[in-house]
């Protein structure tokens, strides 16, 4: 599974892919998660059962608290050795892609933080996420504000519109 791209001296990270990988059979967050949670986050052949996963940590914030605590500090943590072992081998930027962040706090120089309205977003999630618009609000409800989000960014980089017209503010962002 690829996580990440080379572009130039640039190297792009996909938080989700990276995750996915260490979700499926032996990987280390199913390890993890299943140790939190119990086997029957697992799949037969070891992977974890992110809808299972999802049920229990969308439904209980407790649960949510503890996923949060094993998943945040392990992508932190990759992200930052993935980093260092392209920056040694001549990347001069890297950049992360994925919902979770730690900010500046965590080390980076920048945070650029993508925002589109609670209406968009939850089409977007029922409509490319496979969920219910239930489950979608769940989700949404979970997770921190995307003004919050956007207060604590360097760049807000607006996603409404068609993709073209969003790589096109991000181009000129840059």
């Amino acid at each position: 599974l690829e996580f990440r791209r080379v572009l130039f001296r640039s190297v792009v990270y996909d938080t989700d892919a990276l995750i996915r990988a260490a979700y499926g059979p032996g990987g280390e967050l199913s390890r993890l998660i299943a140790e939190a949670f119990g086997p029957q986050v697992l799949r037969e052949d070891g992977s974890a059962d992110r809808a299972k996963i999802a049920a229990i940590v969308f439904s209980d914030p407790k649960a949510l608290e503890t996923i949060n605590s094993i998943i945040h500090p392990w992508v932190r943590d990759r992200w930052h050795e993935l980093l260092e072992a392209d920056a040694a081998n001549g990347a001069q930027v890297g950049v992360i892609e994925g919902a979770l962040y730690v900010g500046k706090s965590a080390g980076f120089d920048q945070l650029w933080v993508t925002f589109v309205d609670r209406a968009t977003a939850l089409d977007r999630a029922v409509q490319r996420g496979g969920l219910t618009r239930e489950q979608a609000e769940a989700r949404m409800a979970a997770q921190l504000d995307p003004a919050e989000h956007a207060a604590r960014a360097d760049v807000v980089v607006d996603t409404s519109g068609t993709r073209d017209e969003v790589r096109q503010r991000v181009r000129d962002l840059w």
